[in-house]
């Protein structure tokens, strides 16, 4: 099952600019299943703006463009085995978490037969998760909790029936996490949230890259211009 990182960066239709082919990346869904995924990234998409522009926000149409490439991410992902990492960049404030509330909300009233499993920074951030779900209609006995705090209401024996399971960075890489994987005999599908800011001491930043690139080329045409003027300058004395 894919592996959805949601991170903080620059908005999804900058990087779609730079690389037209940008749906390459998009995981494979089989032609059987593809309606009902369409259809669940039209649904999300829908949902997210909608309460974004409830509590006051206005969208500009490259960030609706954005929220429903994400939604896409996170749908398509929910019907393929493929195993495939893919992060989603996406600004500070962006909608990242309500997209994800939007998505297992509607995994759940929808009665999708999709395992969802969540990993976030903090318990605040499962929390403000859960009242989301709640929020939107979605039944407690559906969220399982699983962190170092109160509340928590996994177990290794009943993790496979709760359909979401939102869990804390630490929480799977200070334990044995296998049981937390499945959802009755099926992968789950692995949304973490922040991953490359909020788990790693180290990331890469994909401009900086792009940028340092560029300057190094542009030395190394100087460079070359450099010596074929040496040359020339060689040859005619």
């Amino acid at each position: 099952m894919p592996k959805i990182e949601l991170i903080q960066g620059d908005s999804l239709e900058y990087w779609k600019s730079q690389y037209p082919n940008w749906s390459y990346f998009l995981p494979s869904v089989p032609s059987s299943k593809q309606a009902e995924a369409d259809k669940l990234a039209d649904i999300v998409s829908k949902n997210t703006i909608a309460r974004l522009t409830s509590d006051g926000n206005k969208l500009t149409e490259e960030h609706r463009r954005s929220l429903g490439l994400v939604a896409k991410a996170l749908s398509y992902s929910a019907y393929t085995s493929d195993p495939k990492r893919i992060a989603l960049p996406l600004f500070t404030g962006g909608g990242k978490t309500q997209s994800v509330i939007a998505h297992a909300s509607e995994v759940i009233q929808g009665k999708y037969d999709i395992g969802i499993w969540v990993a976030v920074g903090t318990i605040a951030q499962i929390d403000e998760i859960r009242e989301g779900l709640r929020d939107r209609g979605v039944q407690d006995n559906a969220i399982g909790v699983k962190h170092s705090g109160r509340g928590s209401n996994v177990t290794t024996s009943n993790a496979s029936g709760f359909q979401i399971l939102l869990v804390t960075h630490e929480r799977i890489k200070s334990c044995d996490y296998s049981y937390l994987t499945e959802y009755q005999g099926k992968k789950r599908q692995l949304i973490w949230d922040e991953a490359l800011i909020a788990a790693k001491s180290e990331h890469l930043s994909i401009r900086k890259l792009m940028d340092d690139m560029s300057l190094w080329k542009s030395r190394l045409k100087q460079a070359t211009w450099n010596n074929r003027k040496a040359a020339s300058e060689e040859e005619a004395t």
